[in-house]
């Protein structure tokens, strides 16, 4: 219970502070243990044997509660029995700057130091553990789980960055907007595993086709594709578009229904602009996607390029 929980976070102060009062205030009322240097009370009264004996009790009963199975439980370990030694060796050495009481100092610092090493080095590694799982999570979250491209999500982001460092460099930008013909009749007549195959299969050629690491590809939902290509003209884009669809014929995927090819095809549009401060890259996409619309509209398995002058763009600005 959490009033139980907030009773023993009050105990804990108060106990510390009335330790503290008796060991200043009270000091008349605590046995002399240590006389001149020497620890001879210390041992007459019992009460350093008897601290030593509760060192190796708690040293016993964490081994076996534990199993020293983490580093955690190691550096407990190792605490308790520089607790141990010390207290033998206070013992032994009967007063202050003796060997033993040196040794003893040594024996604190030594363990006190080792039990700090250890738990940074189980900080680091877990410090990099959990940045290796960040980075996992991280590409799982960009990343379309059935082709292996970039999801829409990641596309979006990258196309806003992009189109910022495309405006400030004054270059080019470019975007296909791919679709697969007939996708639903070869769901149809293939079923839905081979549906997902066939998206795999388009994806590898979007990937054959797309050359260089600022390319990006993207599944943009369904059966649709979206590729963005940085410092890209409209040339070289329709040429990254006829490389895609000349590796999807190479594979020659069979498609009963997509006729007359008998095989699976894909439309592309494309759109390129420099980014002038009048289009923005939304208006880009819905370029590329009149672009695809039209190539539809034509008979499919072709690349229609869209217009990329800036009226073009103020047109779609007001649809």
């Amino acid at each position: 219970m959490w009033w139980c929980d907030a009773s023993i976070g009050a105990l804990i102060p108060t106990g510390v502070f009335l330790l503290l009062l008796l060991v200043t205030k009270g000091q008349a009322w605590l046995p002399d243990l240590i006389s001149s240097g020497r620890y001879i009370g210390l041992r007459r009264s019992g009460i350093g044997p008897f601290a030593l004996v509760l060192n190796v009790g708690a040293l016993i009963a964490v081994i076996a509660a534990t199993r020293c199975r983490t580093v955690a439980d190691l550096g407990l370990v190792v605490a308790i029995l520089a607790s141990v030694i010390d207290s033998m060796l206070t013992l032994k050495a009967g007063e202050r700057f003796t060997l033993g009481w040196y040794g003893g100092r040594i024996n604190a610092v030594i363990s006190a130091f080792s039990v700090l090493l250890v738990f940074i080095r189980e900080l680091t590694l877990l410090y990099a553990r959990l940045s290796a799982v960040n980075i996992v999570l991280e590409r799982t979250a960009m990343t379309d789980g059935l082709t292996g491209l970039a999801n829409r999500l990641h596309f979006d982001h990258r196309l806003m960055s992009d189109w910022a460092s495309a405006a400030r460099r004054r270059v080019p930008i470019s975007v296909l907007m791919i679709d697969a013909d007939h996708f639903k009749l070869y769901n149809d007549r293939y079923g839905h595993q081979g549906g997902d195959e066939c998206l795999r299969q388009i994806a590898l050629s979007i990937r054959a086709g797309l050359n260089r690491n600022s390319d990006l590809g993207a599944r943009y939902g369904g059966e649709e594709f979206v590729a963005l290509l940085p410092d890209t003209d409209a040339a070289g884009a329709e040429r990254v578009a006829m490389a895609i669809q000349a590796d999807l014929r190479a594979r020659a995927l069979p498609h009963d229904l997509n006729m007359p090819s008998g095989r699976v095809t894909i439309s592309i549009g494309v759109a390129s602009a420099v980014p002038d401060g009048v289009a923005q890259a939304e208006h880009l996409v819905r370029a590329a996607d009149m672009a695809l619309y039209e190539a539809k509209m034509e008979g499919r398995d072709r690349t229609i390029l869209a217009p990329a002058q800036r009226p073009a763009y103020e047109k779609l600005s007001a649809l």
